[in-house]
């Protein structure tokens, strides 16, 4: 598919056209692509799980946009569960195959497996999305799709890559434990105006790790309901140990309303 219409999205500087996303939809089934550069590194120097939450939410929105189509769609869970470590260093290219579950007039279910260029199986993550269907505004991209068979696009332009790691890039910092922040820039958000899906995971993410301040924690498991849109800023994440390596995050955009409920769980990979 392509995307048309008044306004550009993704502009010429954001976080989906710098993560080099690559991505082919068919009918009802969708692949997508992303090299893993030392950038996408968590504290384990294995790729963030926020990083593959933002590729599945780059997969699931398109493969939603085109079974939603001639309306629009905003992300409303999300659940990712990583099965395997896969290291940032730039040696493997992530991909992922999604395709619809349910198509229906209020929502659209999606679901996504990540592998590897060389290692498809077993997988690195598999991942659950549901959608919102909504009502097309003037702001939102047009969806047109491509006929005959699937054709491979980038977002990438020829400048696009992560200069730096994606939670400087992304504008994620954390002023004590528990507690992330992220700035609202048109780096990071998505076709609503609001955070990207993808960007409030790698927050919720970062905020759950900061709790560990003795070793690394690796997140395994994430699952996010986005309640509102986050389109304030700056936009709050904190974490709350809940024991045996499970935490509570409450996202809150600038005007303290709550915008996500996350839960994730820290593990060990092998």
């Amino acid at each position: 598919m392509t995307l048309g219409g008044s306004v550009e999205y993704p502009p010429a500087r954001h976080m989906l056209r710098d993560l080099q996303v690559e991505f082919e939809h068919g009918e009802g089934e969708s692949r997508a692509w992303i090299p893993a550069p030392a950038a996408c590194a968590d504290r384990s120097g294995n790729v963030r799980l926020g990083v593959l939450a933002t590729l599945v939410d780059a997969l699931g929105g398109g493969l939603a946009a085109l079974a939603a189509a001639p309306g629009w769609i905003a992300t409303a869970d999300l659940t990712v569960h990583r099965l395997r470590p896969v290291a940032a260093d730039g040696s493997v290219v992530l991909a992922a195959l999604g395709r619809v579950l349910r198509s229906g007039r209020t929502t659209v279910v999606i679901e996504c497996r990540v592998g590897t260029v060389d290692r498809p199986d077993p997988p690195v993550a598999i991942a659950t999305m549901t959608f919102a269907v909504l009502d097309r505004r003037g702001t939102n991209p047009v969806v047109v799709p491509n006929a005959g068979p699937p054709v491979r696009n980038t977002m990438a332009l020829a400048d696009s890559h992560v200069r730096v790691p994606v939670l400087e890039a992304f504008g994620i910092s954390s002023d004590s434990p528990g507690r992330a922040t992220i700035g609202l820039s048109a780096y990071v958000t998505n076709s609503l105006g609001s955070v990207q899906g993808g960007a409030l995971a790698t927050l919720a993410e970062f905020a759950a790790e900061s709790l560990v301040v003795t070793s690394p924690a690796t997140t395994v498991e994430l699952q996010l309901d986005y309640l509102s849109l986050a389109k304030r800023g700056p936009v709050i994440a904190t974490a709350h140990d809940l024991g045996d390596g499970v935490a509570r995050v409450e996202i809150a955009d600038g005007d303290a309303r709550r915008t996500t409920a996350a839960f994730t769980r820290s593990g060990v990979l092998r």
